[in-house]
């Protein structure tokens, strides 16, 4: 399959997931230039994103502050629900990567005693 239908929105989709890992990374680093480290990215390039992200929301998301960044209110929620989504995508991804192994289903483990029933046995 090309880069239309389902690929093309899969695409689309791993973009956002990525964004809300920069929005994540930006809180918990409280920097631009921390979160580039982290992410590997240069200072510049991740503020663009971060500007174009804001842009496309029509929202603050963080409040430039010196050096730092705190996350708006707006912000704080969006981070919050990001850090949910991520780890559930990243979940999910772990899920498939264990189906195509063949790994999936269910394993129920008992357990049979001794025999005994008799609890009045001294030990």
């Amino acid at each position: 399959m090309g880069i239309t239908g389902y690929t093309s929105h899969a695409w689309e989709v791993w973009m956002e997931l990525r964004l809300l890992g920069y929005a994540v990374a930006i809180a918990e680093a409280g920097s631009i230039s921390g979160a580039a480290r982290r992410l590997h990215l240069t200072q510049p390039t991740l503020s663009r994103q971060l500007s174009e992200m804001e842009r496309q929301l029509g929202i603050k998301l963080f409040v430039r502050e010196g050096r730092g960044l705190t996350p708006t209110q707006a912000g704080q929620v969006l981070v919050r629900r990001a850090a949910t989504v991520l780890a559930e995508a990243e979940a999910a991804l772990k899920d498939v990567q264990l189906a195509a192994q063949g790994m999936t289903g269910r394993l129920t483990v008992t357990f049979a005693g001794s025999g005994s029933t008799d609890r009045s046995v001294a030990r």
